[in-house]
């Protein structure tokens, strides 16, 4: 009894492995040539990403250098291109836009249309304007006052829309 019983084992136990062999032989396998291939290609993909990574550092480091330049600290000048008065950097463009483009250029240089909240400021932005030969033809200029919320309701949009204070 105990021979049939190790008889049966063993051929259950063979039909288990022979039933394992076909599923192996059945499965899809890497010939040295795919594996070649695939290690090619994966190596690649390795090197186009570490030519984005140290693209992506560059232009991180561009980035921050522009940003340096055109946010001063309080103990720096104002940034290339733009002209200071009254503790304050002002950038001045020439050109017929409208007060949304006009905006738009503005934070680009990550800068806002002017407020003019005092008569001294204004003064000195006047003196600003005149002193250069290139703004004196220009008859307009933009600043962030805007009645468009609200007409008739006039609002520094550069100030969180602080209600006008100030007129001339």
């Amino acid at each position: 009894m105990l021979k049939a019983v190790l008889i049966h084992w063993l051929i259950i136990s063979t039909l288990v492995i022979l039933n394992n062999v076909d599923q192996i032989k059945t499965q899809p396998t890497f010939t040295e040539k795919e594996f070649c291939t695939t290690n090619d290609e994966v190596m690649k993909l390795t090197e186009n990403l570490k030519v984005q990574t140290e693209e992506t550092d560059t232009l991180k480091k561009k980035i921050n250098h522009l940003t340096k330049a055109r946010s001063p600290s309080p103990e720096s000048d104002c940034p290339q291109g733009s002209h200071s008065t009254m503790k304050s950097c002002y950038y001045v463009f020439i050109g017929k836009v409208n007060w949304f483009q006009a905006r738009e250029m503005c934070k680009s240089y990550n800068a806002d249309l002017v407020s003019i909240e005092t008569r001294a400021e204004q003064v000195n932005i006047e003196a600003l304007l005149i002193s250069k030969p290139k703004y004196k033809a220009a008859k307009y200029f933009w600043t962030s006052a805007t009645d468009w919320l609200k007409e008739g309701h006039w609002v520094w949009t550069a100030s969180n829309n602080n209600v006008l204070n100030y007129t001339n």
